[in-house]
Order: structure tokens, then sequence, then C-alpha cells
């Protein structure tokens, strides 16, 4: 309800600036169908921007998606994969942890790092947890995926190498993907 109330707050916002004194004929002005669509958009971005930036949940999303537009490889054939894997649509410890209240620095990957070698980090003052079990731990580095990685393509291995999502992602990386939010 809360939700609601401020989303119809910024928009009761948006029109406040809209308003135009009455004619002569006590007919209100109709403001510019331009100017309405204008403070639309503009609201709508400054919403989702603000919302995109402040949602922890979304940090890899955050990192491959700096617009709200329409992707061109989401209309290829499994591209499902990619887009679950862009929204946290997965298994992987970096959203599971979120349900048992894990700290974010210890959701590490099972396959990467066991118990004895999570107790030797803990040790270690100011320790880092290089092998957290998200999606640039999957897509990069981890052994349940290295066979998938193997057989990226050469541009797409490139562009995640530098931990950047290609830009038209090519079938090894659904591949990859689907590998990943299957587990």
């Amino acid at each position: 309800s809360s939700g609601i109330n401020a989303e119809y707050g910024g928009l009761s916002r948006l029109f406040d600036g809209l308003s135009h004194p009455k004619n002569a004929s006590t007919e209100p002005i109709l403001p510019n169908s331009l100017l309405v669509k204008k403070r639309l958009e503009d609201w709508f971005w400054n919403t989702w921007e603000r919302k995109r930036l402040l949602n922890r949940k979304l940090g890899f999303y955050n990192v491959i998606k700096s617009e709200p537009k329409w992707e061109p490889y989401l209309d290829t054939k499994g591209a499902h994969f990619i887009a679950r894997l862009r929204m946290c649509s997965h298994r992987l410890r970096i959203e599971t942890g979120r349900y048992d209240s894990t700290p974010r620095e210890e959701r590490l990957c099972p396959s990467c790092c066991n118990e004895e070698q999570l107790f030797h980090l803990r040790q270690l003052p100011f320790a880092e947890y290089p092998m957290i079990q998200n999606e640039w731990h999957m897509l990069t580095e981890c052994i349940l995926t290295a066979t998938a990685r193997e057989n990226l393509d050469p541009d797409t291995a490139e562009a995640l190498s530098s931990h950047q999502f290609p830009s038209k992602p090519r079938k090894s990386l659904q591949t990859l993907a689907k590998k990943i939010v299957e587990l």
C-alpha cells in the first residue's frame, strides 16, 4: 500500500507541473501532449534508475544493464536463460543465501570452496572471499562451468574475462547461461 502511495505521489508531483491557468471561457487549457510525454519519460527514467541502483539484489543486472531498452539477443531461441541469469532467477548462493540470511561475503561456491577453506579465510584479517557463488564467478571461473566456458566463442570469452557482458551474446553464452540457471 505504501509503495502504491509513493508511486501515486510521484505521479501527482509529475502532473502538478503541468497545470495551466484557465482561459476566459473557464475551460482548462490542456497541456501540450509532448510536454506530458516528456514528463512521463523523465519520471520513468528517474524512478527506474533510482530503484535499480538501490536494489542490492540487482548487482549483476546493474553491471550489464544501464538503460531500459529491449536487447536484440532476447529475440533468439534460448535467450530466456540469459534473461534468467540477468534477473537473478537462479539457485546460486548469492541468491539463495538471502533466504537464510547468510552474509553476502559467505555465500561461497560449494564446488570451489569447502568448509575448511572457509575456516581459514575467516581467520585472516580483512580476508577477501574470492569464491562467492555469483553470476560473474559462474561465468568466468567456477569449475562447474569450465567445460561450457571452453566452448565460448572468442569474442564472448574476451568480454567475460574483462567482466563485461557481450553486446551480442551468441549461442555459446546461452549454453553457459542454461548450465548456470539449471544447477
